[in-house]
């Protein structure tokens, strides 16, 4: 895992060792003057392509677990691969 310190953020970066995954995690610094409350954390996870030469099917999984630690009152959104924010709510199906 390599970390990286930028003026405004954290970015640590996990691959694989075939390179056929990275996992780029970014967090925001506290910028002077703002509030304690809400922290930011960027997650950016590509997959692909996967190999193939071994015949072997492969799943990639990120599984998250803040361990309680985030406040977001059961909502968060999730990015559409660049193109729209969408609103989740915790244990809720849309039907």
């Amino acid at each position: 895992m390599e970390k990286a310190d930028f003026s405004t953020f954290t970015e640590f970066r996990l691959g694989l060792s075939e390179d056929w995954a990275t996992l780029v995690i970014r967090r925001r610094k506290k910028q002077a003057g703002e509030e304690e409350e809400g922290e930011e954390l960027e997650v950016d996870w590509q997959v692909g392509p996967i190999p193939t030469k071994h015949k072997i099917g492969k799943d990639a999984v990120v599984l998250y677990n803040s361990l309680g630690s985030i406040r977001s009152q059961e909502e968060f959104f999730t990015d559409s691969n660049g193109r729209q924010f969408l609103r989740r709510i915790r244990n809720q199906r849309w039907i």
